[in-house]
């Protein structure tokens, strides 16, 4: 049956272009058409002329010159008439074809953008398909990895983790914060929680340190795509390491004894926190000292929480914080006290920039001292402290110090005037005023 039907297709194809008739015989055939016309037009017209004076075939010689021109013009006019009136016509039925031909042309199109909506439908409904196997897959990947994790074989367990990582990795691409979160926690509670020199744990320990600077940092493969996440080393007690060339956007909490401590080392070095936050809380009488190397906080806030150490009796070597080549920009660090009185703490800034008030000092405070050495200031880096409840602290303003923009002219000379109430480097928002501190006060 397809056959014929398509037999009787082409037959009819055929039979139609047989009856279409070339342009020229078309145009003779007209020019006939017209003259044949217009001669029986001049002889109806010759006839009437005449009223039966001639020969109905002879009446040429019966009439004048001047109705002669008569029955040529009156034929020539009806002639004309009437191929306008045909022409009318044709236009008319012209017109007709092409609103109809525009009719079909919407309505193919009408059909067109439905049959179009119905696959884009069957393609949302097959990607949502494949998007809901897809993660399927990754939640059956998620409790193989987990299942590794916990597994007594240290490679199976670090192989657990490279999987849990390429996990958090996909939900990244996903827009799924919440769940590459998840598998971030999991690696948090996969560090082993031996001692350093642990030989069996190194291994382990080293991997996932290896994971998170890879994700953490701009110039590693991943380009800092955890960077957004909130990570929390304090749910568990396991030692990790230091925080190296991160970059940090949403906010990281670690332990004090979670990092690679010593008086050399570092705890932070090359880092950024743009928008986030960094908490460091303090939870070790045996640890006094954090150094920030090349630490970098532009809208953020740096928090270094005392307040989990008990109360222990003031000693001779203070609490010592320093930074080191850091830059602070409209951003706060934070120093949280217990309610008791609080050992003597040292905080150290040498090489830093300061671009507005950054630190926050503690108003029960009354053990703080704060050294500035090769320091270039373009405000306060003091935030607002409050006036009648100011700490009583000790600041030493060392060599090198540079003070530009609001902080020009500042007295190098006079470093108890930083938090003197009537100076005007104290109080927020005050311009500075020139003369000499005699007169500012």
């Amino acid at each position: 049956m397809p056959a014929e039907s398509a037999s009787s297709s082409s037959s009819s194809d055929h039979q139609s272009n047989e009856r279409k008739w070339p342009l020229g015989i078309v145009v003779v055939f007209g020019f006939l058409v017209s003259c044949l016309a217009l001669g029986l037009a001049i002889w109806y017209f010759a006839y009437q002329a005449t009223l039966g004076k001639a020969p109905v075939w002879w009446w040429f010689p019966a009439l004048s010159q001047d109705e002669m021109f008569a029955v040529i013009r009156n034929a020539v006019t009806a002639v004309a008439a009437l191929g306008i009136g045909v022409t009318l016509f044709l236009s008319y039925r012209r017109q007709r074809v092409a609103e109809r031909t525009l009719e079909l042309s919407a309505q193919a199109q009408l059909q067109a953008t439905k049959t179009l909506e119905l696959s884009a439908n069957t393609y949302e409904l097959t990607r949502r398909q494949h998007d809901a196997e897809y993660e399927n897959q990754l939640r059956n990947r998620y409790a193989t990895a987990a299942q590794q994790i916990g597994e007594g074989n240290p490679s199976v367990v670090i192989a657990g983790c490279i999987s849990m990582a390429t996990l958090a990795d996909e939900w990244h691409r996903l827009k799924r914060p919440a769940d590459r979160d998840d598998c971030i926690r999991m690696l948090v509670a996969a560090l082993p929680e031996g001692p350093r020199a642990d030989n069996g744990n190194h291994l382990r320990r080293s991997t996932i340190n290896g994971i998170f600077e890879g994700r953490m940092s701009p110039t590693g493969p991943y380009g800092a795509s955890w960077s957004p996440s909130s990570i929390d080393f304090g749910v568990t007690h396991a030692p990790f390491g230091k925080i190296l060339g991160w970059t940090i956007t949403g906010s990281v909490k670690i332990h004090s004894d979670q990092l690679s401590l010593s008086s050399e080392t570092a705890v932070v070095q090359s880092t950024t926190v743009r928008g986030g936050r960094l908490h460091i809380p303090m939870n070790s009488t045996q640890q006094d000292y954090l150094l920030f190397v090349t630490l970098a906080l532009k809208n953020a806030q740096l928090r270094v929480d005392f307040s989990l150490l008990p109360a222990l009796p003031a000693k001779e070597n203070p609490s010592t914080l320093v930074f080191r080549n850091s830059l602070f920009e409209r951003s706060s660090i934070r120093i949280d006290e217990p309610n008791s009185p609080c050992l003597p703490r040292k905080i150290v800034f040498e090489a830093c920039t300061f671009n507005n008030r950054t630190v926050r000092v503690p108003r029960n405070s009354s053990a703080y001292e704060f050294v500035f050495t090769g320091c270039t200031f373009a405000d306060n880096p003091f935030k607002t402290v409050n006036k009648r409840r100011s700490p009583n602290v000790g600041i030493t303003l060392g060599e090198g110090n540079t003070f530009v923009g609001a902080m020009e002219g500042f007295p190098v000379n006079e470093p108890a005037a930083l938090l003197d109430p009537s100076s005007w480097f104290f109080p927020k928002g005050k311009p500075p005023r020139s003369g000499n501190a005699a007169d500012r006060r």
